[in-house]
C-alpha cells in the first residue's frame, strides 16, 4: 500500500513533495547541525544521510526497483533535492558564515538564498533528465515551477532556517555532552543509518519488489 501524501500535494496543492520535505525538514535539521557543530562541511554529510531514507520506499512501499524509467522513480527526485538543498546551504553558510554573525535576519537570508538555487537547479536537473514532475504537478514549464513552488519554498525556508538554527542552539550543550561520554555515537550513527536504509532496499529488490 502506498501512501497518498504525493498525490494530494500534487493534485489539489500543485506543488511537488520532493522538494517540499527538503526544504521544510531538510534545512532546518541542517541549521540546527550548524548551530551545534559549527561545521558547514558537516551538511553534506547530513544530506547524504537524509537522502538514503529515498531508498525505503523499495521495501515501504513495495516500489518497483527496477522495471520502470529511472526518472519516474520516488527515490531519485528526492534523493536529487536533499543533496541538493544540503550543497547549497553549505556553500552559502560557508561563505556568510565568514563574514558576519549569523543573526536571525542572516539565517533567514542564508535559508531562502539556499532554497532558491537548489529549488531551481533541481527543477531543470530532473527536468532535463525526463522525470514527468512538471505534469504530475499540472505546471507548464520550469518557469512555472519556479514562480509557484519555488516561491513557497522560499518563504518556508526563511522562516524555519532560523528556527532550526535556534533549536540547535538549545540542543547543543547536550549533544555535546553525550558525544564526550560517548564519542563512538558520533561516526557510528550516520554509518548505521545508511547501511539500515541501504541494507532494507538490497533485500527488498533480492526479494523481486
Amino acid at each position: 500500500m502506498r501512501l497518498g501524501f504525493g498525490p494530494f500535494f500534487k493534485s489539489q496543492l500543485h506543488v511537488c513533495p520532493c522538494p517540499l520535505l527538503a526544504f521544510a525538514f531538510g534545512l532546518p535539521v541542517m541549521a540546527a547541525a550548524l548551530a551545534i557543530y559549527k561545521k558547514p562541511v558537516m551538511l553534506l554529510g547530513i544530506g547524504l544521510v537524509a537522502a538514503s531514507f529515498s531508498w525505503l520506499v523499495i521495501p515501504i512501499q513495495n516500489v518497483p526497483a527496477f522495471t520502470t524509467p529511472l526518472t519516474t522513480y520516488p527515490i531519485v527526485n528526492p534523493t536529487v533535492a536533499i543533496v541538493l538543498s544540503s550543497i547549497t546551504f553549505s556553500l552559502v553558510a560557508s561563505l556568510v558564515g565568514r563574514k558576519m554573525d549569523l543573526s536571525t535576519p542572516t539565517l533567514a537570508g542564508v535559508g531562502a538564498l539556499s532554497c532558491m538555487l537548489s529549488s531551481i537547479a533541481f527543477i531543470y536537473i530532473v527536468v532535463y533528465f525526463g522525470a514527468p514532475i512538471l505534469n504530475a504537478v499540472g505546471l507548464s514549464g520550469p518557469i512555472d515551477y519556479i514562480a509557484t513552488n519555488t516561491t513557497i519554498f522560499i518563504a518556508m525556508s526563511a522562516a524555519t532556517v532560523p528556527l532550526g538554527y535556534l533549536a540547535g542552539l538549545k540542543l547543543q550543550p547536550g549533544v555535546s555532552h553525550l558525544f564526550r561520554i560517548r564519542p563512538w555515537l558520533y561516526r557510528v550513527g550516520p554509518l548505521a543509518v545508511l547501511v539500515l536504509c541501504w541494507g532494507a532496499s538490497v533485500v527488498a529488490v533480492a526479494a523481486g519488489l
